[in-house]
């Protein structure tokens, strides 16, 4: 027997209705998958050529302190090569340049360099590169924070 005509049109008003509900509820995901992917092409661009430390580079404040902030493509690098543990102060500022003066809030520090804006979808605050060094006067903390 064959349904009626209210029947079929209320089954397709009901997959109709389902359809709209699931592209609802799936459609910002996928605006969301588009900004992160986005967000991710623009870092990519950004830091292209400049993923690995290059100390002239960080130390240069108009490439390190402005746009493209080519210390957070370095930072990165950096610290998984552990390259500051174990070296003295005046090894640090020659490798880096000189640490922050400024009231920058990590006080229980004794080392801080700003790194640049956070690399995050929105970027409301910066990264800095903290360092603590131990009894003889040696690096024996390395860390990326955000203020």
């Amino acid at each position: 027997m064959m349904p009626s005509p209210r029947a079929r049109w209320m089954k397709r008003l009901f997959i109709g209705g389902a359809m709209v509900i699931s592209l609802g509820m799936v459609a910002p995901f996928g605006l969301l998958a588009v900004v992160i992917a986005q967000d991710g092409w623009e870092e990519w661009r950004r830091c292209r050529g400049h993923r690995q430390f290059d100390p002239t580079v960080w130390k240069n404040p108009t490439l390190a302190l402005e746009p493209p902030y080519l210390r957070s493509c370095m930072v990165d690098n950096l610290l998984a090569q552990e390259l500051l543990l174990q070296k003295t102060t005046a090894e640090v500022i020659a490798l880096l340049g000189t640490p922050e003066t400024l009231e920058h809030g990590f006080t229980e520090y004794d080392l801080v360099f700003v790194v640049g804006p956070e690399r995050s979808f929105i970027s409301i605050d910066y990264e800095w590169l903290l360092l603590n060094l131990d009894q003889r006067g040696r690096v024996e903390e390395a860390r990326l924070m955000t203020d």
